[in-house]
């Protein structure tokens, strides 16, 4: 993609996220519906441009929980004798042998593993979905005003919505989500998913996203407060340290701490790392992850 038009499609981005309809967009750029849909297309095609969702994790009706686990020995190491089995596992063996599990459930999960040692397991108590600007290089972090969970089918669309985006697989559409759910009658699930899930408590967003020159990472952020957190949340997507952010978990408010599926610039993160001033007592780790369950594919 050319890099006047890489440009236009970042200012494309920024009108959906603001909630315009390509029409609008068009009008207000003064060109034809047919030159923003090429750049769209051409954006999709080249999968730099992706339509993807945030899901309001905490409004589950089974709470979501965090285990981080280290390794004992990793030359013995089998995903086998990890129990309860996690609903998403990663792992990331920088700065030590670290795995992040993902847990779906009722209750608190009582993690068991010969090779592993628990060092913490956190609730999910409110997940923020990140709106990207990147032509402006800004982020809007939404809040959920109103958490609704009307039975098990919305649930089971959600759940399934943000595992797809775990596994990067952005673009889903209403069809394909329907055979991963597993229900056979595909009006129901077209019927909960406009009436119950879709913009309620799953958001359409649009993202761009370079691969080949980002790294998945799991952000650790701890900040005696929201606000300086999330200033530097911003701080690191304003200075490109971090590409782009899938999902945003706090797992304690006061004092704050969360932990972020997002993407790292390859080329020069731990440059401008260095040089950036962090707020005062606000801490950020950065692991280097790979998911390693659900298998992608």
């Amino acid at each position: 993609m050319l890099s006047d038009q890489k440009e236009l499609l970042e200012l494309i981005v920024e009108k959906l996220n603001d909630g315009k309809t390509q029409t609008e967009i068009a009008r207000q750029f003064g060109v034809s519906k047919v030159k923003i849909s090429r750049i769209v297309n051409a954006g999709l095609k080249e999968g730099i441009f992706h339509r993807t969702y945030g899901v309001y994790t905490h409004c589950l009706l089974k709470p979501s929980w965090i285990a981080i686990a280290v390794a004992k020995n990793t030359t013995t190491f089998d995903l086998r004798e990890i129990t309860p089995k996690p609903d998403l596992l990663y792992y990331s063996i920088y700065p030590t042998t670290t795995f992040f599990m993902y847990f779906i459930r009722t209750s608190e999960p009582k993690i068991h593993g010969a090779n592993i040692k628990t060092i913490e397991l956190s609730r999910v108590v409110e997940t923020l979905i990140p709106y990207e600007f990147p032509f402006s290089k800004r982020i809007r972090l939404d809040i959920c005003k109103k958490c609704i969970i009307n039975d098990d089918i919305d649930e089971l669309i959600a759940t399934t919505i943000l595992k797809n985006i775990h596994l990067t697989r952005y673009d889903i559409d209403l069809e394909t989500l329907w055979r991963q759910v597993g229900l056979t009658n595909y009006h129901s699930i077209k019927y909960h998913y406009y009436s119950h899930v879709i913009n309620k408590i799953v958001m359409k967003r649009y993202i761009m996203r370079f691969p080949k020159s980002s790294r998945k990472i799991i952000l650790k952020i701890s900040s005696p407060s929201m606000a300086k957190a999330v200033s530097t949340i911003l701080m690191l997507y304003r200075e490109r340290i971090i590409t782009g952010i899938d999902i945003f978990d706090i797992v304690y408010q006061d004092p704050f701490r969360a932990y972020l599926i997002a993407w790292l610039d390859t080329s020069n993160a731990w440059d401008k790392m260095h040089l950036a001033e962090l707020p005062s007592h606000v801490k950020i780790e950065i692991f280097p992850v790979r998911l390693l369950y659900p298998v992608q594919g």
